[in-house]
């Protein structure tokens, strides 16, 4: 599917045409030292942190998980550049699995004077996606993006739902494998360089 994790190197650098031919095809593995967990003293809520490392790349993708007591799940990545060279971030979001029976999307549109109109529609093969680029949120941004059990509502079905806590550009997506797999995906929209 999408891709969480999109990096490029400079060929021009010292470790450039080894370190981008190893991002072709990155092989991350988990940095076992890395791994930190707490919970919180009620057993409502706690924390993990981990760091996931490709030593061919040069390049190390720590994540930090925290669910809140109120059953928010909270996720913050961050990107290290371990090579010599420079290290340009195409894309690093968020992507979560759903289960097979959140199978309605629903999202919001509009314009000036009809700010947040709901759109619902099948979470079908492919992908929907929705971008906002106007460097800031605005009448048509993708502040939300919601997956549910058909014909959800405020007092009944399940949902799932992604929210990018950002002011500038981002996007969100809901997607389905042709194999059946369906996940919600989300982060900052980032601009070249």
């Amino acid at each position: 599917g999408r891709p969480g994790v999109q990096f490029a190197r400079d060929l021009a650098a010292a470790d450039g045409a080894r370190a981008a031919a190893a991002l072709r095809a990155p092989r991350f593995r988990l940095d076992a030292d890395s791994v930190e967990v707490t919970a919180s003293t009620d057993a409502t809520g706690g924390t993990i942190t981990f760091e996931v490392v490709d030593d061919e790349a040069r390049v190390a993708v720590s994540s930090r998980l925290e669910l809140t007591p109120e059953g928010v799940l909270r996720i913050r990545h961050r990107v290290a550049n371990r090579g010599e060279g420079r290290l340009a971030v195409g894309r690093l979001a968020t992507i979560l699995p759903v289960p097979a029976r959140a199978s309605e999307l629903l999202d919001f549109s509009g314009l000036w004077a009809r700010e947040r109109r709901p759109i619902r529609r099948p979470l079908e093969h492919g992908v929907h996606a929705r971008e906002s680029r106007h460097g800031r949120g605005g009448h048509d941004d993708a502040f939300l993006l919601v997956a549910g059990t058909p014909g959800f509502g405020f007092g009944h079905g399940e949902v799932w739902a992604t929210h990018v806590a950002w002011s500038g550009d981002t996007e969100a997506w809901g997607e389905r494998s042709a194999l059946g797999p369906a996940t919600l995906g989300g982060g900052e929209l980032l601009a070249r360089g």
